[in-house]
């Protein structure tokens, strides 16, 4: 898929030019006064939301937003700090036992969940201290929200969809940037994965063509992202345990 959306050959179809951050494009066929799409590449977005979650409780990789750590640690002390209505958090969901798990995976990225970190980020009047060590964690969630918004927000226009898939591709690339430019860090220890690097910036540059299709082409029809994404073969790998 990178090969073929990152190829020069034929009319090219790049809705966000190059110089604006969106590498990626698809070849564009003329058909009489239309045209159509060829070689555009997509990754699963429930997949890769799964897969966005997992280096927060891996094993041996830790991943570091500048001197910052990502960690589920900080979503357990959200857990044990807060009651259940203010974050909206289970037990399973910060002791995780199965990742294939969608709806718990979404509520790991809740705005209460946010607005839990950001309360002890900056300390509040019930006497907690400031907690800068949880920088990394919120701007993670953050990233990821975005990314699910592109195609799960029930209210988000069309527009806004494309600024979170901006903001995602952006953060991304400037993250896999610094990693391997900093002596202390890796690539392998503390960054997310290289597929799942390189999946969520395929599904964006897909969401960003598709809207730019669909408006162009069938501007009357409502561009509907969350078809793009399937939890069948996970929710029965899910179901059975």
């Amino acid at each position: 898929m990178l090969q073929l959306m990152r190829s020069k050959e034929g009319l090219r179809f790049q809705p966000i030019p190059q110089d604006l951050g969106f590498v990626i494009s698809c070849r564009k066929e003329l058909k009489g006064y239309t045209y159509v799409l060829r070689d555009l590449g997509d990754q699963d977005y429930i997949h890769n939301r799964k897969k966005l979650s997992n280096p927060l409780d891996h094993s041996s990789r830790v991943l570091m937003i500048g001197n910052n750590t990502v960690h589920m640690n900080h979503l357990q002390l959200v857990y044990d700090t807060f009651p259940h209505h203010e974050h909206g958090l289970g037990l399973d969901d910060v002791n995780r036992r199965d990742r294939q798990n969608w709806r718990s995976v979404q509520k790991l990225t809740l705005l209460r969940v946010q607005n839990c970190l950001q309360r002890l980020i900056d300390g509040d009047e019930d006497g907690r201290r400031p907690d800068p060590s949880l920088i990394g964690t919120f701007t993670y969630l953050k990233v990821i929200w975005n990314y699910v918004e592109i195609f799960c927000s029930k209210v988000r226009t069309l527009y806004q969809r494309i600024v979170s898939a901006a903001l995602v591709v952006h953060f991304l690339g400037i993250w896999n940037n610094f990693v391997p430019r900093e002596p202390r860090l890796s690539p392998k220890k503390n960054f997310i994965s290289r597929e799942t690097y390189q999946e969520t910036i395929i599904s964006c540059h897909f969401a960003v063509i598709l809207i730019s299709y669909m408006g162009d082409n069938f501007a009357d029809v409502d561009c509907r992202l969350d078809l793009t994404g399937s939890d069948n073969v996970e929710s029965f790998w899910s179901d059975n345990g």
